[in-house]
């Protein structure tokens, strides 16, 4: 009885086995891609569900992106804090649609995707490929509709992809080894996070260390410099995967003698400038106090987030499978990591909590592995693996919607929308090739929907502290440089001499009442 018992169970183990191979590659592809594309139109609100993108972020890198292909180089001719990848991202999607969003949007979905594609492979490491399906667009919804995803378009946003398939061939090591060609992508997906946004490297510094100690400690070796050896090599051939994503950005800024620019604002300022200076004492509270907000913020996120190390915590007591354990071990130094070099600046904005969503994840491995468990019990497998697949898509896109707090926005934007009715007054005062400024505030978009590239290297409001950009801004106005200036909540008391009113309208930002004012110059 017990041997035909254990013969029907691995016949029933062997017809389910066979079963995971229902999906072929183009639906998984298909099925990824439409989802990526339903979840990101309701979050993002550079989709065409919204009228138009009104964080200043996202307009600002927009007009940095289109810049490039007007012939201003990044940090020289116009001055931002991001990353030179995150600005060609934006680059071509402004050749896509030079005025709007839409081409944000795109970009956004081939993100989504490529993350889709890499939260499939992390979680097809641990579960059944057709539960592992299943799970991937619950676990992107979830990800896309957190508060820290804020508005769209963030530069955390363009960086989840790497750090997913980063944590994919982390994970890898552990259960097949990794090899020279292995650490040399790794180095790559480093090298793409550190020209979008470098304070997401915590998690690839954590796993290049763990890489040089799985390659040096595996196998025999003959002394403590053949250890050595291998870890300095793995760690030379982990730089040089970084250096191959960065060497094209650096011979840009070396062709346009702009090199000192790049490395001045975008290393120097960023890290002794923007930061907040405090004692280490007071820099670790705040880093906790931070986290812990946001941890509250994104409560379903941090749920997860603890039945992946709770189950991980279990598995390193309990486990027999050291490969496993290892795993899961790692996966908390890669958090800690994360979370130190977002934090380590001490300053505190939502979407900065949103590479750290990635660990969530692995959440999703104790109720997979549950669910697979009842479906073996019940001695049915998954007879309906394209209903099963389709019913999760349509419960990702209804939890999107429920969750995020962007949908409540959805047309808000209207046509009557200040912004539009600025572009209309600059584009009806018959002035030639205009030239606008925006001052007292960061890029609210009329940049974007005026189609016009700033002339003024300090083109918007900075929050680095530098004495010279208002002084800067100041001259460009006063010298006759400016055709229009925007402002927001204050008007152009400097200038009135130069300058008139040219339209005034109240908006709403962020739930924010303020007065916009357009001022134009008289011998315009």
């Amino acid at each position: 009885m017990r041997g035909s018992s254990e013969k029907a169970q691995s016949g029933e183990k062997g017809r389910m086995k066979r079963r995971e191979s229902r999906f072929p590659a183009v639906f998984v592809f298909l099925y990824l891609a439409v989802c990526s594309v339903l979840i990101v139109g309701i979050c993002s609100r550079s989709s065409p569900l919204y009228g138009f993108n009104l964080w200043d972020d996202a307009n600002s890198y927009f007009t940095m992106g289109k810049s490039i292909f007007h012939g201003k180089i990044p940090y020289r001719d116009l001055f931002d804090q991001k990353g030179i990848l995150l600005y060609f991202i934006y680059g071509i999607a402004s050749l896509i649609s030079y005025r709007d969003f839409t081409g944000v949007f795109i970009m956004e979905c081939i993100c989504a995707a490529l993350t889709a594609a890499g939260i499939f492979a992390v979680l097809g490491l641990y579960l059944k490929k057709t539960t592992a399906l299943v799970l991937t667009p619950i676990s992107l919804a979830l990800i896309y509709s957190s508060a820290c995803f804020y508005w769209g378009g963030s530069a955390e946003e363009f960086n989840m992809p790497f750090i997913i398939w980063g944590m994919y061939l982390l994970l890898m090591t552990f259960r097949r080894g990794i090899g020279p060609l292995g650490v040399f992508v790794c180095g790559i997906l480093a090298g793409c996070v550190f020209n979008i946004k470098f304070t997401s490297l915590g998690f690839f510094i954590a796993q290049a260390l763990i890489i040089m100690l799985c390659r040096a400690s595996a196998g025999k070796r003959d002394s403590d410099r053949a250890w050595l050896g291998t870890f300095v090599l793995t760690g030379v051939l982990y730089l040089l995967g970084m250096a191959v994503a960065t060497l094209p950005f650096v011979l840009y800024f070396a062709v346009n003698g702009a090199l000192y620019d790049w490395f001045n604002v975008y290393v120097y300022l960023n890290v002794f400038v923007y930061s907040e200076k405090m004692a280490l004492s007071a820099r670790l509270y705040l880093m906790a106090k931070i986290l812990f907000t946001h941890l509250l913020r994104d409560i379903l996120i941090s749920v997860m987030m603890a039945s992946a190390y709770v189950y991980g915590a279990y598995i390193f007591v309990t486990g027999k499978d050291a490969a496993q354990r290892k795993s899961y071990a790692a996966m908390v130094l890669a958090l800690v990591f994360s979370c130190f070099f977002i934090y380590i600046g001490g300053v505190e904005l939502v979407y900065y909590f949103y590479p750290v969503t990635a660990f969530s994840v692995m959440g999703f491995v104790l109720p997979g592995r549950l669910a697979e468990k009842l479906v073996l019990k019940a001695r049915r497998g998954m007879r309906t693996p394209y209903l099963s697949a389709a019913l999760t898509c349509a419960v990702s896109f209804a939890a999107a919607f429920a969750i995020s707090g962007n949908p409540a926005e959805m047309k808000v934007v209207g046509k009557d929308h200040w912004l539009y009715y600025f572009r209309d007054v600059i584009e009806s005062s018959g002035v030639e090739d205009p030239k606008l400024i925006n001052i007292y505030c960061f890029d609210q978009g009329l940049y974007t929907v005026t189609g016009l590239i700033p002339e003024c290297r300090f083109y918007q409001t900075q929050t680095i502290h530098i004495d010279d950009i208002p002084l800067i801004q100041k001259d460009f106005i006063k010298s006759g440089r400016a055709d229009f200036v925007l402002t927001r909540d204050a008007e152009l008391d400097y200038a009135r001499n130069e300058f008139s009113l040219a339209a005034e309208k109240n908006g709403v930002l962020g739930g924010e009442d303020h007065t916009y004012y357009l001022f134009k110059r008289n011998d315009s």
